[in-house]
């Protein structure tokens, strides 16, 4: 069985930290779509948000979900870029 960023599963305790479903995460179209309505590279947004390009990569491929809090993260962070 593959482990995947989101589950399907019921909210459990993750030591502290709120697990998610799909449903909760942005789909990769929308990540791909805010990201290059701001003029990032896919280098320069994970620079933005402390992860690698790998990551980057992989989310808006769809291997993984973002997390809704990185996700709300980065519309910031685009918001003040168009400041």
């Amino acid at each position: 069985m593959s482990r995947s960023s989101c589950v399907s599963a019921e909210p459990a305790y993750n030591g502290g930290m709120r697990t998610f479903t799909k449903k909760d995460a942005p789909k990769p179209a929308e990540i791909r779509a805010l990201r290059e309505s701001s003029g990032l590279s896919q280098t320069r947004a994970a620079c933005k948000l402390f992860v690698s390009l790998r990551t980057w990569q992989n989310w808006e491929a769809g291997k993984h979900c973002m997390h809704p809090a990185m996700w709300d993260s980065f519309k910031a962070v685009v918001s003040e870029l168009r400041r």
